[in-house]
C-alpha cells in the first residue's frame, strides 16, 4: 500500500516551485521596433481565471514567474496604441518561455486577437523538455491505461523490468519521478515507476488525474540535484471554474479466446479444460470544479480494476504409487504436510514421479484514489493539497493444492 501527501506553497520567494510551475518573459515593442515602457501586461490563466498583472520596465520588458501551468492569454495595453490580446499560450511545467509582442499604434478601445502558442525551441534554458499534455496521456491508447505507456513515446527512452526508466543510457537509479515537485518513487529497492513485482498497473497515479508528464533531459537545472539521466515531472490535474466530470469502464472476456495449447487438455480429476478464465474490468470516473469561483478549487478521481485470469502451472510430483511408498516409511509432519498438498501428476514420466501440468487463478485488484485542492491566496501565491491512496493486491498461483505455496503482493 503506498500514500502520498503533498502540501506545496508557491510564493515568489520558493526557487523549487520551478519545478512544477512555468516562467514567461515578454518584449513590447512599437512597429519601428522601439520597445514601450510603462505598459501594461495582463496574464490570465483560462481556465481558472486568475490574472496576473506586470508593468513593462525601460526596457520594455516584463517577467512572470511561478505560474500554474495551462492555457493563458496574455493582454497588452500602453498610451497611444491598440490594446493586444493573444489567447492560447500554452504553458508546461518548468517551461521557460520568452516572446516579443509589437503594438498597433491606435486607440486603447480597439483591440487586436491573435492566437498564441509558445515556441518549440526553447532559448531561455538549457534543458531539453518533452511535455505530453493531459489530452495525450487520457487520449493515446496506453495498455492498461498506464502513465509509464506514454514515456516509450519519448527518444531515449528504455523501460525495462519493473518499469524502471532508463534515459539516455543512464540506469534507472538516475531518473528522478516527481508529482507536483515531490517525490514519487514507487520501488523501495530502486528508482521505478512501478512498485516492487511490478503487479500494479497503476504507476504513480491515474492517468485521469495526470494534467501533463514531462521529461526532463540534457543539462539538467540546479533544482534537479541528485538526478543524472533525466527527470520525470507528472503534474496532477486541478478544479477550474467549470464542473467537469468523466466516467470510464473497459471490461474483457475470455468468452473469444482460445484454449491455451501447453495445457493438458484434461485436469487430474479427468474434466476437460476448454478456454482458460480470463476477466478484467477496469472502472473508475474523475470530477473537478470551483468552491470558490476564481479561489479555491477541488479535483479528485478513483480507479480500480478487478482481474481473474487463468495462469499455466506445472511442477515435478510424486506419483500415487511413490507417495503410498513414502507413507508406508513413516514420514516426518513435516514431510507427511508438504506430500497432502502435491496435487497427482496428470502426465507420466516414470513410476515414481510425473509431472502436474494445470491452470490456477491469479488475480489482480486495485483501488486507486487522487484528490488536489488548489487555493490562491493572494495574485502572488498558491497553496495546494494532494493526497494519493494506492492498494494493489496480486496473488501469483503455484502448482500447490488449495494454495499451498501462492505467493501475494500488497
Amino acid at each position: 500500500m503506498t500514500k502520498r501527501l503533498a502540501l506545496a506553497l508557491s510564493a515568489a520567494v520558493a526557487v523549487w516551485a520551478q519545478v512544477t510551475t512555468a516562467t514567461f518573459y515578454a518584449i513590447v515593442t512599437d512597429s519601428t521596433g522601439a520597445v514601450v515602457p510603462n505598459a501594461t501586461v495582463t496574464l490570465v490563466h483560462e481556465e481558472t481565471g486568475t490574472a496576473t498583472h506586470r508593468i513593462t520596465a525601460a526596457a520594455g520588458e516584463v517577467a512572470f514567474d511561478f505560474l500554474r501551468v495551462g492555457d493563458y492569454t496574455v493582454r497588452i495595453e500602453a498610451q497611444g496604441f491598440k490594446r493586444s490580446e493573444n489567447k492560447g499560450m500554452a504553458l508546461s511545467s518548468g517551461q521557460t518561455v520568452r516572446l516579443s509582442y509589437q503594438l498597433e499604434i491606435g486607440a486603447l478601445t480597439e483591440t487586436v486577437s491573435v492566437e498564441s502558442a509558445a515556441p518549440l525551441v526553447s532559448t531561455a534554458s538549457s534543458e531539453q523538455l518533452q511535455t505530453f499534455e493531459g489530452f495525450k496521456v487520457t487520449e493515446l491508447p496506453l495498455g492498461r491505461r498506464n502513465v509509464s505507456s506514454v514515456l516509450r513515446l519519448a527518444t531515449g527512452v528504455d523501460i525495462g523490468s519493473n518499469r524502471t526508466l532508463r534515459i539516455n543510457g543512464v540506469g534507472s537509479s538516475g531518473t528522478g519521478i516527481s508529482v507536483d515537485g515531490t517525490d514519487a518513487n514507487s520501488y523501495p529497492e530502486q528508482r521505478g515507476m512501478a512498485q516492487y513485482g511490478g503487479r500494479n498497473y497503476i504507476d504513480v497515479m491515474s492517468i485521469d488525474a495526470v494534467q501533463e508528464v514531462q521529461l526532463v533531459r540534457g543539462i539538467l537545472p540546479a533544482e534537479y540535484g541528485g538526478v543524472l539521466g533525466g527527470q520525470v515531472n507528472i503534474i496532477a490535474k486541478s478544479g477550474s471554474n467549470t464542473w467537469h466530470g468523466s466516467f470510464f469502464e473497459n471490461y474483457q472476456s475470455h468468452a473469444l479466446n482460445a484454449r491455451n495449447p501447453f495445457i493438458a487438455a484434461r485436469t487430474a480429476t479427468g474434466q476437460e479444460i476448454r478456454r482458460p478464465r480470463i476477466v478484467f474490468n477496469q472502472f473508475g470516473a474523475a470530477a473537478g470544479g470551483k468552491i470558490i469561483r476564481d479561489k479555491w478549487f477541488v479535483f479528485g478521481t478513483y480507479e480500480g480494476y478487478r482481474e481473474s485470469a487463468a495462469r499455466r502451472v506445472n511442477g515435478t510430483v510424486p506419483t500415487a504409487s511413490y507417495r503410498n511408498e513414502i507413507q508406508r516409511g513413516q514420514p516426518s509432519p513435516e514431510m507427511k504436510a508438504h506430500l497432502d498438498l502435491l496435487p497427482l501428476p496428470n502426465v507420466a514420466v516414470n513410476d515414481d514421479i510425473g509431472r502436474f501440468e494445470g491452470i490456477r487463478s491469479a488475480k489482480s485488484t486495485e483501488n486507486h484514489t487522487v484528490v488536489k485542492s488548489d487555493y490562491r491566496i493572494t495574485p502572488l501565491s498558491n497553496l495546494a493539497f494532494n493526497y494519493t491512496r494506492m492498494r494493489p493486491f496480486g496473488l501469483d498461483p503455484s502448482y500447490y493444492i488449495n494454495g499451498g505455496n501462492d505467493r501475494t503482493l500488497e
